[in-house]
């Protein structure tokens, strides 16, 4: 008997126990089933309330996003591309050229594009050659500090008579020697107008006698504004003439380190009495830096003592001009905004004249802007105005588009959007510095390119991501659910 007890308790605690241990799992299993559950349903709200979109990228823009597509006109796949953008364009844009324009290949993805601002164009300009006036001097003149009237130039009786505007009329005193000597020659610059451009050569070229044929000498020069203050601008340069019957040898240019000033005086050491200066002329090489602009004219409404403009689209302006259509002189100030909700900025104040005379229009210059892409503007009268309202007249910087033909082309120009979210310009096709690039044509406005654009642009690719992430998910719940389901019923059987 009390061994049968012992066995029956026995038993019934291991039937407890396995009891107890199936609890256990069972407790176990439904938490593992809850936290599964809890995880999709976090991540399903996570990717629902991304909008469909797993990426930060701002590659998300689409054809749909713009008013306007042209078609873009390439020749070599993955190539570099520049493109002028033209006037139409600006009326199309919403925004700015920065925020409003894209490029899109033919399945609707965004391309590596930027704008920029037309480089400037250096330009070498050679000036003819003019003819310098100059005067010998007595081969004892010297260079002094003792004024005279006339200008002199030394302490000797060399004295130069200068008229209007500083020319040098007469060259009067001192005398000349026949044996040999250093020479010097006091050019006049001062009938001659300036080079205009920056930096450059400027060179002299010194006409001989064609008796001087053996000729080794040095040449230093000097220039002065007022004839009493000289200084060094060139030192000891070489002047050869060789000839030994064909070969001819001749270094009769000289060049100057910069524009000469209104005088020169030319010493010419190493000589002898055959020596002598023919003809003198000056000549200049000069870089002129070109920037390119654009303009447009547009009409304006008069309004309550007010003249309004609507520039139709966001121009980069930098300088304005508003033209009055009759004589007169008044005092404005001009405002602009970026909508027609927004409101007025005031930008400057100015004057408008125009003037006419039997030869002649006059009227007011530009005002710059800096850069302002508002698109309609506003001038208000200070004092009173009668007549028809004045027109105005913008200039912008000619800008280009630049793009990378990546993909399958045609390739196509988007613009004209108003999503504030918009930033798809790609800074480092300015940055890397290309060199060569193709140039790009701008087809005619065409249905069938955004049609074929918007109706066949794949869907993003973090929507398809999402969607595949989703029922991957679910597939998987699904999967584990069936698995402790059918885990759960054999454990009971």
């Amino acid at each position: 008997m009390t061994h049968r007890v012992f066995k029956h308790r026995i038993f019934h605690r291991s039937v407890r126990k396995i009891g107890s241990v199936r609890e256990i799992r069972f407790v176990r299993e439904i938490r593992f089933v809850r936290e599964i559950w809890k995880t999709l349903f976090l991540l399903c709200l996570a990717l629902a309330l991304s909008g469909g979109r797993v990426d930060a990228e701002p590659s998300g823009a689409s054809l749909n996003d713009f008013v306007h597509v042209r078609e873009l006109k390439t020749t070599l796949d993955g190539a570099l591309y520049r493109l002028s953008i033209p006037q139409f364009v600006y009326e199309g844009l919403v925004q700015s050229q920065k925020r409003d324009l894209a490029v899109f290949n033919a399945n609707a993805e965004l391309v590596p594009f930027a704008v920029r601002a037309v480089p400037p164009t250096d330009d070498a300009v050679r000036q003819p050659e003019l003819p310098v006036p100059f005067y010998e001097l007595p081969p004892d003149a010297k260079m002094g500090d003792q004024p005279g009237s006339p200008s002199q130039i030394g302490p000797i009786d060399v004295y130069v008579e200068t008229g209007p505007g500083g020319r040098i009329i007469a060259v009067a005193g001192g005398s000349k020697s026949t044996e040999p000597h250093d020479r010097r020659y006091l050019l006049d610059f001062s009938a001659i107008a300036a080079p205009v451009g920056e930096a450059g050569a400027h060179d002299l070229r010194l006409s001989l006698p064609e008796n001087v044929t053996g000729l080794s000498a040095r040449l230093s020069a000097f220039e002065s504004e007022n004839l009493r203050d000289w200084r060094p601008i060139l030192k000891d340069a070489p002047l050869i003439r060789l000839r030994n019957e064909s070969a001819r040898l001749a270094s009769d240019r000289v060049a100057l380190p910069h524009a000469p000033g209104r005088y020169l005086l030319l010493r010419v050491e190493g000589t002898d009495a055959s020596f002598a200066l023919k003809e003198v002329r000056y000549s200049a090489t000069l870089r002129r830096s070109a920037v390119r602009e654009d303009s447009a004219f547009f009409e304006g409404t008069a309004v309550a003592g007010a003249v309004e403009y609507d520039l139709s689209g966001a121009f980069p302006v930098s300088r304005v001009n508003f033209v009055l259509q009759e004589p007169g002189l008044y005092r404005i100030r001009y405002l602009s905004r970026s909508g027609r909700g927004s409101a007025w900025v005031p930008r400057g104040r100015t004057e408008l004249s125009m003037v006419r005379s039997p030869s002649s229009v006059l009227s007011n210059p530009d005002v710059s802007v800096g850069l302002c892409e508002d698109r309609y503007w506003r001038i208000e009268f200070e004092t009173a105005f009668s007549g028809s309202p004045p027109g105005m007249k913008i200039t912008w910087r000619t800008c280009e588009l630049l793009f990378l033909a990546q993909g399958k082309a045609p390739f196509i120009l988007a613009f004209g959007s108003s999503g504030k979210e918009l930033s798809l310009q790609n800074a480092s096709l300015l940055r890397n510095g290309y060199g060569d690039m193709l140039e790009a044509e701008i087809g005619p406005p065409s249905g069938a390119v955004s049609a074929r654009g918007r109706e066949s642009a794949p869907p993003e690719r973090g929507v398809l991501w999402q969607r595949g992430l989703v029922w991957g998910l679910l597939v998987l719940g699904g999967l584990l659910l069936s698995a402790m389901a059918w885990k759960l019923m054999k454990t009971e059987s």
